[in-house]
């Protein structure tokens, strides 16, 4: 047995004083600030994907580019027009409401906007976010 004892801070026994370094406190803020903005913008970012104002052919159907969350799905069209909206699933349709707005969100999905009218309608905007 030896009485050699390790000396605190030696490679052999590392010493823990139970603190992290402080980070000071306006880049903490600053970080903070612009976690919040990058998420805010993604989140809830509109993206109009069909518009605004263009007319759609009777039986079109516009869609985004691609694949994103969504938290909502809109279309402005004139009332008494029958349109469907839709995230390529289980899809609802509307002829009254204006804008036509479905709220279900999609964890990750295309967003769809049908005009079920055998004619053009005219102004049409497609937008989700």
């Amino acid at each position: 047995m030896s009485n050699a004892r390790a000396h605190p801070g030696c490679a052999s026994e590392p010493v823990w004083s139970g603190h992290l370094p402080r980070v000071p406190r306006p880049y903490v803020a600053v970080l903070a600030l612009i976690s919040a903005l990058v998420f805010a913008a993604t989140a809830w970012a509109a993206v109009t994907y069909f518009g605004p104002g263009h007319r759609m052919a009777g039986g079109a159907t516009a869609s985004t580019a691609g694949y994103a969350p969504r938290a909502y799905n809109k279309v402005w069209r004139p009332i008494g027009e029958l349109f469907r909206l839709s995230y390529g699933g289980t899809a609802l349709s509307n002829a009254t409401a204006n804008p036509f707005v479905d709220t279900r969100d999609a964890r990750y999905a295309k967003a769809f906007c049908s005009n079920l009218e055998s004619h053009v309608v005219d102004p049409v905007t497609c937008q989700t976010g």
